[in-house]
């Protein structure tokens, strides 16, 4: 059983208590028997037994007197305290020690990560207070985030870099290549340079918003509205989409939910060969909104990233930001859903989002 830092403390003075009053307790019992020895050395066995016996000789009552106010002089008691104390502080050191080997490999911690070193963590020692022990637990987990969120960091930059490379590279080469006769500056190389140009402002775009939302200032303004009549405008753009919708309303920003179904009907086309079809049902008190494309399917370790920003998975497109399901995500979680991908059986992938349904039978109206 565990012991909080208060039990623990308290039962290592206790103990300690304890075993300085035995201490004594044995060390008077001692000094009781060398007085008894010395006393029958003294005195000789047969004037001892005859004094224990009841009879009084005052020559032999002194002697014994005198043995006895020896042993319990003041230097002997002195030592009796001082070994009592010596026992309680060694008994007291053994049960703090654990918690002060824990203490110290907590602040050696905290130095190397003050240093740099994100790769510390607090050892493993053996079972101290419990509040000790969730502390490091929780300590070498915050460690580790930070030491995610770094790592993420320096990803998402290199993974930055490398998609602006791309549209910079195209719109330096065209522009110089004009600007040297080799291209000729007609309508078709300046749509080309207009195309490269709203790419880098959708990366732009896609990156100040996962910024705001991360950072907590995204502000999303919700409103009642169908969710069947959004997706249905959003599919006049994609007439060659089937769609089976069933009419249900959703608490929602109709701006932020079309950035995220056109992300995911747009990342059917570019990388799964064009959406299948896209379907809207209650089930139970939510709103499931499904967009089943006809790639290859995905893995479930794919799964688990391709919402992650700049992810791809091997051998797929490298056209767009790379941010469209990083976004999505977040529009989902700002409105309190969720999104997940599967494979399906039969081939391809579903996209799925799911958020609360409004109950009709609940007035929106203040009272």
């Amino acid at each position: 059983m565990k012991l909080g830092l208060r039990n623990w403390l308290l039962a290592v003075a206790g103990v300690a208590a304890m075993a300085a009053l035995v201490t004594l307790v044995l060390y008077f019992i001692g000094l009781e028997m060398l007085a008894a020895r010395d006393a029958r050395d003294a005195l000789g066995p047969e004037m001892h037994d005859r004094l224990m016996a009841g009879e009084v000789d005052p020559e032999a009552i002194q002697t014994l007197d005198e043995i006895y106010l020896f042993y319990l002089s003041y230097w002997f008691m002195a030592l009796g305290f001082l070994i009592a104390f010596v026992v309680a502080a060694i008994i007291g050191w053994l049960g703090a020690n654990p918690l002060l080997r824990h203490v110290t490999g907590l602040s050696n911690t905290a130095a190397n990560v003050r240093d740099g070193n994100l790769a510390a963590r607090v050892p493993t020692y053996r079972s101290t207070a419990s509040e000790i022990e969730r502390f490091s637990r929780d300590f070498n987990m915050l460690i580790a985030r930070v030491e995610r969120a770094e790592r993420e960091s320096r990803e998402s930059a290199a993974a930055l870099a490398h998609e602006l490379r791309t549209p910079l590279t195209v719109i330096n080469g065209r522009l110089q290549g004009m600007l040297d006769g080799v291209f000729p500056s007609d309508r078709s190389g300046l749509e080309l340079l207009q195309r490269q140009v709203e790419l880098l402002n959708r990366l732009v775009e896609d990156l100040r918003f996962l910024t705001l939302f991360e950072a907590g200032r995204m502000a999303f303004h919700t409103r009642l509205l169908a969710l069947d009549d959004l997706i249905r405008e959003i599919l006049i753009a994609y007439p060659d989409i089937p769609a089976a919708l069933t009419p249900l309303q959703v608490q929602g920003d109709p701006e932020r939910l079309t950035q995220a179904i056109v992300a995911l009907i747009d990342n059917a086309r570019r990388h799964a060969g064009g959406a299948e079809r896209v379907e809207l049902v209650q089930e139970g008190g939510e709103a499931v909104l499904r967009v089943l494309d006809h790639g290859p399917g995905i893995s479930e370790a794919d799964a688990e990233r391709i919402f992650d920003r700049f992810f791809r998975i091997e051998g797929s497109a490298a056209d767009g930001s790379g941010l469209g399901l990083s976004v999505v995500r977040a529009v989902v979680r700002g409105h309190g859903g969720t999104v997940h991908v599967a494979g399906r059986p039969g081939g391809g992938s579903v996209f799925e989002i799911r958020l609360a349904a409004h109950d009709p039978a609940i007035s929106t109206k203040s009272p």
